[in-house]
């Protein structure tokens, strides 16, 4: 059980890792920026959310035997706290190691971070669903809980 529950926490997080990486470097090629400082802020605010959401779902080995139910409440909430950390503390982190802090509009950060969380909520659910959906085929296909 300790055994099959370590293996599920390490395949989520090293997809996460590997998919927080692929789609940093392609969200900054998409908005046009090619700097070192863009795809990085980008990584860095990202990682974290996604390591302990993927790390989580890994734990459970993907929600393979909860209901429908139980698997949508888990993306809503993941994919509500992983937009609201990405535009508060990781913002907030991220500006900070870039630009110092005094630098940074932390009061901005904070204001609308729950703002952007909430918009983009119908988005963030269904790439968390997504997500789940194919760390579980992952996990499937190691043979690695058998």
């Amino acid at each position: 059980m300790v055994r099959s529950s370590l293996l599920g926490v390490f395949w989520g997080l090293t997809v996460a890792g590997i998919l927080s990486l692929i789609i940093s470097i392609l969200g900054n090629l998409l908005a046009g920026g090619l700097s070192f400082g863009g795809w990085w802020w980008f990584f860095l605010t990202l990682a974290v959310p996604a390591c302990v959401s993927l790390g989580l779902a890994g734990y459970y080995r993907a929600f393979e035997g909860s209901g429908r139910l139980k698997l949508w409440l888990y993306c809503i909430s993941s994919g509500f706290l992983n937009v609201l950390f990405m535009g508060t503390i990781g913002a907030i982190t991220a500006s900070s190691l870039m630009y110092g802090y005094e630098g940074v509009n932390v009061s901005g950060y904070l204001e609308w971070g729950p703002i952007y969380a909430a918009l983009f909520l119908p988005v963030s659910t269904i790439v968390m669903l997504i997500l789940i959906l194919v760390l579980r085929k992952i996990i499937k296909s190691t043979n690695a809980f058998n």
